[in-house]
């Protein structure tokens, strides 16, 4: 099973956060909602860095078309081309739609300031093509904060309902079991218990021989018409379905488990992040100071910032923090970072002015704290995909082991139809024609073993030997000329020993492998392992050297009978040397100690 340990010290994959900006959650409420917080500060810091007084309702208006403008643009694309229902993740177009939002954006944005004069009109293509970027980046750092939340809920509430079948089918093992169980057995009865009753009825009324051949002659139809189909159509009788349509309720779920400590430092990204605030910030820098200035200028900012962030992370890796505290901690740890360059690039001195120095310390701070928010709430995605797997391996295990013990009930009814009511019913046509009259001691030894094999059919308990003794039965019937050695583990044989259905699929697993491997193999010597490396499953090799070229069986009553009665199982050819491996789910759910 997959360990969730594992997955602690997991990163965000590249191609899981592309996937996530792409989701139907990308295009949402709570985007546009949180998309208000970079409009009003973007705002703010260009009304104090404009060259003149302005009111400030022309600011309002300007920021009110700067968050309206974008929002409304992928409104419209959301209710034609990206529709929030289940689909298939659609990153290409997403970033797209935030580019097209980005562009409109930017040309009402720079028609509104040019108009405001409190810009120029001689660059625009620099600035358009830099508000567009920016918007774009900006609105996909959101959209994979809130997307990742989303998909973090789904998982859990899958979890959830998942956990909830797994509770449901231990707590109801043992009943669906039993109802499979008295299902055949009842379906059994129902069928021959008319017949029987009719034929002691028919018993009762024989006085002469005449109809005594007539009562013989109607119990060989009955086996013939009724018993021997009856037994082939239990025995190939569809698996017992457990529940499967389970639902959970809407429930709120908290993204990231307040007590949960996490290392701080762990989630720091110095070049990565680096990179990223660079690039967002280039073309503004470029604009503002010039190529020659502004190229030295990026690349302090880089090298400052990518050290400073290493120093940090070191600095912290041990730190363990709670989610809240952690966010606080390690955005002030990035606006530190970012308020010493600034400093640094004011003192070497720019023509960059202290607001966009500013706006560059509020961005880098907001993009660590969404950073930080969306590596932990991942984090924990990772873990519940974890759980949500072992939970499901737990199912599968769950439901083979109703399947075979479904199977094994069957299978053991349609042998006692096959074997002591049709032996019954034979013996005492052949015992009713070979006398002349019958005895009154006859007739109730008849009847007698007529009630004996339908009584058969209440004993619930499948019976099987231990393993070990069914192999040594295997040597004798094989005889000398077939070596066939048995390694099995303690703990497997003892697990086996304490659940008889299980026992039971083994027993079919190494005959199928043993009589293959001699039939199919031309084998002379083979080796049978048990063993187990899960606490819920007992794994089986049967493996032999290959005389001559032994294939996969093809699909049939042998093929047929593994499928049945394991959780999975192959058969492999390897270096002269043909194996068939099985994995038997345990009737309770774990090995005895």
């Amino acid at each position: 099973m997959t360990s969730s340990r594992t997955l602690v010290t997991s990163r965000p994959s590249a191609k899981d956060t592309w996937l996530i900006l792409g989701s139907r959650y990308a295009l949402t409420y709570p985007v546009f909602v949180l998309y208000i917080v970079p409009v009003v500060l973007s705002t703010v810091l260009l009304a104090q860095s404009a060259p003149q007084a302005t009111p400030w309702t022309d600011w309002l208006v300007l920021g009110f078309v700067a968050w309206a403008a974008p929002v409304l643009v992928l409104i419209f694309v959301r209710a034609t081309v990206l529709p929030n229902k289940p689909r298939a993740s659609r990153p290409i177009a997403t970033f797209v739609a935030f580019l097209l939002a980005g562009l409109v954006r930017a040309v009402l944005f720079s028609a509104i300031e040019v108009a405001m004069g409190v810009a120029d009109n001689e660059t625009p293509l620099l600035r358009l093509s830099g508000g567009t970027f920016v918007i774009a980046i900006t609105f996909g750092m959101l959209s994979i904060l809130v997307a990742s939340r989303f998909e973090y809920r789904d998982e859990v509430r899958r979890l959830e309902a998942d956990r909830k079948r797994l509770e449901e089918l231990e707590t109801g093992l043992a009943l669906e079991v039993e109802a499979a169980r008295s299902a055949v057995v009842t379906d059994a009865r129902e069928v021959l218990a008319p017949i029987i009753d009719e034929l002691k009825r028919a018993l009762s009324k024989v006085h002469d021989s005449a109809t005594a051949s007539q009562v013989a002659e109607q119990m060989r139809d009955t086996v013939d018409a009724v018993v021997r189909p009856l037994s082939v159509q239990i025995a190939e009788r569809p698996v017992a379905r457990a529940s499967e349509n389970l639902s959970t309720a809407y429930t709120r779920h908290p993204p990231i488990r307040p007590e949960q400590r996490l290392g701080l430092g762990y989630f720091f990204l110095p070049f990565t992040f680096s990179l990223f605030i660079v690039s967002m910030t280039a073309a503004s820098v470029l604009f503002v100071a010039g190529p020659t200035e502004g190229l030295r200028t990026i690349e302090i900012m880089f090298i400052c910032l990518m050290a400073m962030l290493w120093l940090f992370r070191i600095a912290t890796f041990r730190l363990r923090l709670g989610v809240t505290l952690g966010s606080l901690f390690f955005t002030a740890f990035h606006a530190l970072a970012a308020w010493a360059i600034t400093a640094l690039v004011q003192y070497i001195g720019t023509s960059i002015s202290r607001q966009l120095l500013n706006g560059w310390m509020i961005l880098v701070a907001g993009v660590a704290y969404l950073s930080y928010r969306y590596q932990v709430v991942d984090h924990e995605r990772r873990l519940i995909i974890a759980s949500l797997a072992e939970v499901n391996e737990r199912l599968e295990i769950l439901l083979s082991s109703l399947r075979q013990q479904s199977k094994v009930d069957a299978r053991r009814v349609a042998n006692i139809l096959h074997g002591p009511i049709q032996t019954a019913l034979y013996a005492s046509a052949m015992r009713m024609s070979q006398t002349e009259t019958l005895a009154p001691e006859t007739i109730g030894r008849i009847l007698a073993d007529l009630d004996s094999a339908m009584f058969k059919l209440l004993d619930s308990e499948p019976v099987a030997p231990a393993l070990a003794e069914f192999v040594d039965e295997l040597r004798s019937v094989w005889g000398a000329q077939i070596t066939i050695e048995l390694d099995a583990q303690e703990a497997p044989m003892r697990a086996l020993e304490h659940n008889p259905v299980a026992r039971s699929c083994a027993i079919e697993v190494v005959r199928e492998g043993v009589n293959n491997a001699i039939k199919h193999g031309g084998a002379s010597h083979i080796s049978i392992e048990i063993f187990s490396v899960e606490p819920m499953l007992v794994d089986i090799t049967v493996s032999n050297k290959t005389e001559q070229r032994q294939s996969a069986p093809a699909p049939g009553f042998g093929s047929s009978v593994l499928d049945d009665l394991t959780h999975d199982w192959r058969l492999t050819a390897e270096d002269g040397r043909t194996t068939l491996w099985a994995s038997i789910a345990l009737d309770n759910l774990s090995s005895p100690a």
